[in-house]
């Protein structure tokens, strides 16, 4: 298994929440088709989809959220191609037309049921030609594009099934020695932009009044390491969840994951001084670990992506503090048997909130396992593999119909 590639493919910019995001890239490709804005819309996309757009702030929109302000964004764009920071190349000048152009075009929203968690499919009308564009499985996994039509670009089932990459062989094994005792060096630059991005927007998310100010509260409690390390990746979901502009490196999809995995890490090293490549393979194991516990749980569900992410997190503080191949595993566990089942209620600014109640979970596991106390019993196994494989049995199937039950609340409210 190349879990050098798997790093490079997952650890990607994304300028904003990548859900609105993916709309709006799907809505620069028909765009592009055309050759004009459309005067007419048509879009149809999965419950998660929805749930995920309906709260949080699209990037430079002036604080503007929802499904026909990220197509519309979208549309404004002059670079499809850059996929997940479509919206970094938009003229300031332009953003003040968004809500005319909402206003001025006929919209008409579905949802797609029976397609995936993640499915996102526009169609745009002008002057009697048409164009749509498809993404399923991915955020950037583009199916299908046409015109008139007249079919341009379709993938086969596979890439839709998995997004391109297949993780069916990902093992828990093979990751952590990778990690712990593999040749990191090929993913070296990957991590330092990791840091650089993440950190960047946790700073801001520090100084500016943003979301709930959940981090700057955070940090205000204590300057310890446990708690300034909480406080970045907090404060960068209370930025990013406002909408700054501001990329960051994501991780299985989302830069909310992207920051829990990644921040703490970084800001305890630095706190604690602990040597680079001590830190860079905790990241390599956290990033694995919350994608490999991602890839079972699905891109999107009513399961909260911040406890994967955490969860992650748990292993490499134990490992930085000298924890065994024991003691990391029993964090794992410890972490899923506290956070299992927080339910994910879309993208907002309170999921800053769940950051920190999941990574402060997530250091109480860490100090548990080092100190002999492992979680049993319940959904927790004495084997890694098959607990994991549990967690995500229970996201993928025991809660769809939360997953349902979430969205009618949201839609109703």
């Amino acid at each position: 298994m190349d879990y050098g590639k798997i790093l490079k493919k997952e650890l990607v910019l994304a300028l904003g929440c990548t859900e609105p995001i993916a709309i709006a890239y799907a809505a620069a490709l028909v765009k592009k088709q055309l050759g004009q804005t459309p005067t007419k819309l048509e879009i149809h996309v999965s419950g998660n989809i929805i749930k995920n757009v309906k709260d949080v702030f699209v990037p430079n929109t002036n604080g503007l959220k929802g499904i026909e302000v990220a197509m519309m964004a979208g549309m404004l764009s002059d670079r499809p191609d850059s996929q997940l920071e479509v919206l970094e190349y938009i003229d300031q000048k332009d953003i003040p037309l968004i809500p005319k152009m909402v206003e001025n075009t006929l919209i008409k929203i579905f949802q797609k049921k029976n397609k995936g968690n993640l499915y996102i499919d526009i169609t745009g009308y002008f002057r009697g030609e048409e164009a749509r564009v498809v993404i399923e499985g991915k955020h950037t996994n583009v199916t299908l594009v046409s015109k008139n039509k007249e079919v341009v670009m379709e993938k086969g089932e596979a890439s839709i099934d998995n997004g391109v990459m297949d993780y069916t062989f990902l093992s828990y094994e093979g990751l952590s020695e990778y990690a712990f005792e593999g040749d990191i060096d090929n993913v070296i630059p990957i991590l330092d932009m990791q840091i650089e991005k993440n950190h960047k927007i946790a700073e801001i998310g520090l100084e500016k009044d943003c979301g709930m100010n959940i981090g700057k509260n955070v940090i205000k409690s204590s300057e310890v390491s446990k708690s300034k390390a909480i406080a970045y990746a907090v404060a960068g979901a209370d930025a990013r969840m406002s909408g700054l502009s501001s990329p960051v490196v994501i991780n299985s999809g989302s830069g909310n994951q992207g920051m829990t995995v990644s921040l703490p890490i970084y800001i305890y090293c630095l706190n604690e001084k602990i040597e680079k490549e001590n830190m860079y393979r905790a990241l390599v194991f956290a990033n694995l670990v919350a994608i490999y516990i991602k890839s079972k749980i699905g891109s999107l569900s009513a399961f909260c992506g911040a406890v994967s992410a955490a969860t992650a997190v748990s292993g490499a503080i134990t490992y930085l503090r000298g924890g065994n191949g024991r003691q990391i595993e029993d964090a794992i566990k410890n972490s899923l048997s506290n956070l299992s089942g927080v339910i994910c209620d879309g993208a907002k600014p309170s999921c800053a909130y769940k950051v920190y109640s999941s990574l402060d979970s997530a250091f109480l596991a860490a100090d548990l396992a080092l100190n002999g106390v492992v979680a049993e019993g319940g959904i927790i196994s004495d084997d890694i593999e098959k607990t994991i494989l549990s967690v995500g049995k229970i996201a993928k199937d025991g809660m769809k119909t939360t997953d349902e039950v979430i969205l009618d609340i949201m839609v109703a409210n």
